[in-house]
């Protein structure tokens, strides 16, 4: 029995790929997308995050001007355990 077989069959020419296309506006995102398709990519991963443009500085300062108990928090250690976990 030839190794190939045991690993799955026969090798490929060539395999499908994605390309990625996020951004802060749909806008952007359906710009970027348009691009990869005209460029021949047939497969091509959309993700739409209307936060990316958030800034951490802006909420830094907002906690500091509002308090420690006003704004969005981060809890890092948290983050990290939860992240790793299902590894």
């Amino acid at each position: 029995m030839p190794v190939y077989d045991l690993l799955g069959g026969k090798s490929r020419d060539a395999v499908a790929v994605y390309m990625y296309a996020n951004g802060s506006s749909l806008e952007d995102v359906i710009e970027k997308a348009q691009a990869h398709w005209e460029n021949g990519f047939s497969y091509i991963r959309l993700q739409y995050d209307p936060l990316e443009s958030f800034s951490m500085e802006w909420l830094t300062n907002d906690r500091r001007s509002r308090g420690t108990k006003s704004g969005c928090y981060l809890d890092s250690r948290k983050y990290a355990r939860e992240t790793v976990h299902p590894y």
